[in-house]
């Protein structure tokens, strides 16, 4: 399988990227940072799955949908985005995006949907807008009905909290029993959240947001 990966994002696109190839020996990636590098390697590769960003360089929302479509007819195009609302996703389905994608989902749950739009299915996976929170407390201790902070998910709020205790990566996996990379994807995205720079200034931004380590 040959999929191209567009997102200006470089340490998202670098983690999605390892990931998917830990998951399938057969798997080709080609990276692209912005919608025209996309559709070069799109004519140069051929893929079977061409991924954009929504929001990147050349990437107009819709209209980077309709330029992917009109130059590389008959690949699935799919939208990974981080911050997509309903009536965006709507748009973007009716310009042609196979599915629309959220970049808040685990990396398990990445590679299933992938595969379920290989083999036909379009696939609307729940973005922050559509998203249903079970009752009752969460196993990191709000109350039901709470907004977490910075509206962590509660992986990501688990992941930020062993980061301000001073945990690598790799501690932070062992202790979550999930895989280092899904890390790296999880404190992404809560550091895009919390609008912060780097490790540093996540913890900087806990503390002073009382995220308890």
């Amino acid at each position: 399988m040959r999929l191209i990966l567009a997102d200006d994002h470089n340490l998202f696109r670098e983690a999605v990227c390892y990931f998917l190839r830990q998951c399938a020996g057969d798997i080709e990636i080609l990276e692209a940072s912005d919608l025209d590098g996309a559709l070069v390697a799109a004519r140069r590769g051929k893929p079977d799955l061409i991924l954009l960003d929504f929001v990147m360089p050349g990437m107009d929302g819709a209209g980077g949908i309709r330029r992917a479509k009109q130059e590389i007819p008959g690949t699935p195009i799919v939208v990974l985005s981080g911050n997509i609302s309903e009536e965006e996703t709507a748009e973007a389905l009716r310009c042609g995006a196979t599915s629309v994608i959220s970049k808040e989902l685990s990396g398990d749950a990445l590679r299933d949907a992938l595969g379920r739009i290989l083999a036909g299915e379009r696939i609307v996976a729940a973005p922050s807008w559509d998203r249903r929170s079970p009752g009752g407390p969460s196993k990191t201790g709000e109350e039901p009905g709470a907004v977490p902070p910075f509206r962590l998910t509660p992986r990501e709020l688990d992941a930020v909290r062993l980061l301000v205790r001073g945990m690598a990566d790799k501690a932070i996996a062992h202790e979550l029993g999930i895989a280092a990379v899904t890390v790296r994807l999880h404190l992404y995205h809560a550091f895009q959240k919390m609008a912060a720079r780097n490790r540093l200034d996540a913890v900087r931004i806990a503390l002073q947001a009382g995220i308890a380590g």
